[in-house]
C-alpha cells in the first residue's frame, strides 16, 4: 500500500509541477495530452488504492500531502480549462463574424409580404 501512495505522490508532484506552465499555439494540443496521459496514470493508480481499501487520515503527512496535491492540480486544471474555454468562445466568434462577413444581410432578411403554403 505505501508504494502505491509513493506512486501516486510521485506521478500527482510530477503533474503538479507540469501545470505551472501553459504555451500557446501548436505546442498547447501536445501540452494538453501530455495532461491526459498524466491523469490516466494517475487514475489506474487511484483504482489501485481503492482496491486496497485505501482510508484518508488527517494525522498522516502522507495524507495530507496527497490532499494539498490534489488541490493544488485541480486548481490548475481549472485554469487550463478556463483557457481553452475562452479560446474556443473566441473561435466562435471569429467563425460567427466570417459568417456574417461573407453574408452581412442575412440577419436583415425578414419574411415580410411572404407566404408559405404548410401544407407541402
Amino acid at each position: 500500500m505505501m508504494d502505491t501512495i509513493n506512486e501516486y505522490l510521485q506521478i500527482s508532484a510530477k503533474l503538479f509541477k507540469y501545470l505551472i506552465t501553459f504555451p500557446q499555439g501548436e505546442e498547447r494540443t501536445q501540452y494538453i495530452e501530455k495532461i491526459n496521459d498524466m491523469l490516466d496514470e494517475r487514475g489506474l493508480i487511484v483504482e489501485k488504492l481503492k482496491k486496497d481499501d485505501f482510508q484518508y487520515d488527517s494525522s498522516n503527512k502522507m495524507h495530507s500531502t496527497m490532499l494539498e496535491l490534489d488541490k493544488g492540480i485541480q486548481e490548475r486544471l481549472d485554469i487550463v480549462y478556463d483557457s481553452v474555454k475562452l479560446d474556443m468562445k473566441d473561435f466562435l466568434n471569429v467563425k460567427k463574424n466570417e459568417i456574417q462577413y461573407i453574408n452581412p444581410y442575412e440577419s436583415l432578411q425578414n419574411l415580410d409580404g411572404r407566404y408559405f403554403d404548410g401544407k407541402k
